[in-house]
């Protein structure tokens, strides 16, 4: 008897209780390391790819590298054998290099002896409960109407405001299905539909579907791409979009992590830059099995950073309680994004970490109380949602204006910027991992080499938060005249031609724009400093006023203050943010140290 046939036995019990739907996972592909025949199956794995799909991957890989083993096609004569055997097949995975199949437990064990299996594993998971629906009102804005709190919440109105709005960004959503013919969604471009339970390209409701089964998708993909002036503004509302029905609402038949892997791999071709699911994964699984190493939907995930791609996962909704996240939240290459509610505090359906291996977990933290979006039960109604579930397309529509922003960052980049300028950067916890994130500091954070700038038409206090002194004309090449710093020496402004790291400096635009620079980050700065005011620049992530004040020898004023260039006018902060500047009152002389 083969080793692994003792292990069938446990999953042909479990089958009794949880259906008969399994993964049955390959030895190989059929082809042998090295060979002529891998190397001509790697040409028709990159054939297939889209030119979008190659140029992200070349973000994080070498050009000779765009495809591995995992894009492999299976190996057909094990799907025959399989088919044969009288199971049926019902998704194929290059990536996992498996087939989930539908068989009785005597088919199974004949399968489960095949030289070119390597283990069988049941599928059975299901949809992250929701908590229930409020009513309550938040301060609006005429522009943002009941959306402004999700976008202030994580700072997307500055951005927005720069022209950061999605565009040419590509989004998957896997999700239960969408009403199409929403008011908030009419201009949405839709590149591609397709449901992976019914096989069809129709993603919203069908003669036979459960009433409810576009209310969930409709409410994640409204808060991204929603556009409903004065009501509801999406995150991201000129993303481009792919719709993947993977999830059964009504729950009759199981809702399989299978589905989920297909539509990762088709959404992978395509080129996809974001795919985010407002789903869990757990029922099958205990909390020893959150490793990010076990559930097959992990593993995937994993598979997907590797290739580029950014993806955002519910954190799930079984907390209080600790190492409750649910699967692909335990993958370790993705943003996990639990709940707050307005007033930044974890919600008590959040689920927390930490994973089996002791990480941190969730990554970050947004809105999930009074997130206001599209309802499926009309083309103009609209309501409030609750859930990780909806804090979830809050992140990814950050992901995608950063994406915008700054189109060289690969996924591992994305989630550095949005972790170390959260609102818990310095002390992460496994209730709101690094905080809430902070769009407009993740757009200044030096990362991948490169830094940027947000500038607005008026007057900016802005700081250069990379390593290295930089030629004004470098940085600010269309700026309205000069670049001025403030001389504590003198009590006057001065005229500079070269930016020095850890400084403050004026500078006059007429427009709003986005400068982008090269530079290592800039992690410590230091300098004697004088009594009398001082204009500093921040560091590569957020430095607050009392980290200063602990690692300085100067005293300093508990507040900073800062050049809003919005409103043209100075307000009192206890932060400071990469690149931005700010005015500190010395009151002893010393030295000044800002440090990560």
């Amino acid at each position: 008897m083969k080793a692994n046939r003792i292990a069938i036995l446990c999953v042909l019990l479990a089958s009794v209780c949880f259906g008969e739907a399994h993964w049955v996972w390959f030895v190989d592909k059929g082809v042998k390391s090295g060979s002529p025949a891998e190397s001509a199956a790697l040409t028709r794995a990159q054939n297939k790819l889209s030119a979008r799909c190659i140029e992200r991957r070349a973000k994080v890989r070498e050009f000779n590298n765009i495809v591995d083993y995992g894009d492999i096609d299976v190996y057909g004569e094990y799907l025959d054998a399989i088919s044969s055997s009288g199971a049926e097949i019902r998704v194929v995975s290059r990536w996992l290099n498996a087939a989930s199949i539908d068989a009785p437990a005597d088919v199974l064990s004949r399968i489960a002896d095949y030289r070119f299996v390597d283990r069988i594993t049941p599928v059975n998971v299901r949809r992250e409960t929701e908590p229930p629906v409020t009513t309550r009102t938040f301060e609006s804005e005429a522009h943002y109407g009941n959306s402004y709190a999700q976008n202030k919440n994580v700072n997307t109105i500055p951005v927005h405001r720069l022209g950061y709005d999605g565009s040419g960004v590509l989004i998957c959503i896997t999700d239960t299905g969408f009403k199409l013919d929403h008011e908030a969604m009419a201009s949405t471009d839709i590149i591609a539909k397709y449901d992976f339970i019914g096989g069809d390209t129709i993603v919203s409701l069908e003669p036979g579907d459960a009433p409810a089964s576009e209310t969930h998708g409709t409410k994640t993909w409204s808060i991204m791409a929603g556009y409903d002036e004065s009501n509801l503004i999406g995150i991201a509302h000129a993303a481009s979009f792919m719709l993947a029905r993977t999830e059964d609402y009504d729950m009759e038949d199981p809702i399989e992590e299978d589905f989920w892997i297909a539509a990762a791999e088709w959404a992978d071709s395509a080129g996809t830059d974001i795919i985010t699911l407002s789903l869990g994964y757990y029922e099958w699984y205990t909390p020893d099995s959150m490793t990010g190493d076990i559930a097959p939907i992990s593993i995937a995930a994993d598979r997907m950073a590797s290739l580029g791609i950014v993806i955002t996962s519910a954190a799930g909704n079984n907390g209080p309680g600790s190492s409750t996240i649910t699967a692909p939240g335990d993958a370790d290459s993705i943003i996990t994004v639990g709940a707050v509610n307005a007033y930044g505090t974890v919600a008590s359906f959040s689920s927390r970490g930490p994973t089996a291996d002791s990480r941190i977990k969730p990554e970050i933290v947004a809105l999930g109380t009074g997130v206001w979006c599209a309802t499926s039960s009309g083309v103009s109604t609209y309501g409030y949602g609750n859930g990780t579930s909806v804090a979830t397309p809050i992140v990814a529509g950050i992901s995608a204006l950063l994406l915008q922003a700054r189109p060289y960052l690969g996924p591992m980049d994305v989630r550095e910027a949005f972790m170390n300028t959260a609102s818990r950067r310095t002390a992460p916890n496994n209730d709101v991992g690094w905080g809430v994130p902070n769009l407009f500091a993740a757009l200044s954070y030096p990362i991948a080499g490169r830094a940027a700038l947000p500038l607005f038409a008026g007057w900016n206090l802005v700081s250069i938060p990379v390593d290295e002194a930089l030629p004004v004309d470098s940085v600010f090449a269309d700026r309205v005249g000069d670049v001025w710093h403030w001389n504590p020496d003198s009590s006057e402004y001065e005229s500079i031609t070269m930016l020095q790291p850890g400084k403050g400096y004026f500078v006059l635009y007429d427009r709003d724009t986005l400068v982008s620079f090269a530079g290592d980050p800039l992690v410590t700065y230091s300098h004697d400093v004088t009594t009398g005011w001082h204009a500093v620049g921040g560091i590569r992530g957020i430095v607050g006023t009392s980290a200063i004040g602990a690692i300085s020898t100067a005293d300093i004023e508990t507040f900073i203050y800062r050049w809003d260039p919005l409103k043209q006018e100075y307000s009192s902060v206890t932060d400071i943010s990469p690149g931005a500047g700010a005015f500190i009152l010395v009151t002893s002389a010393g030295e000044l140290n800002l440090m990560e």
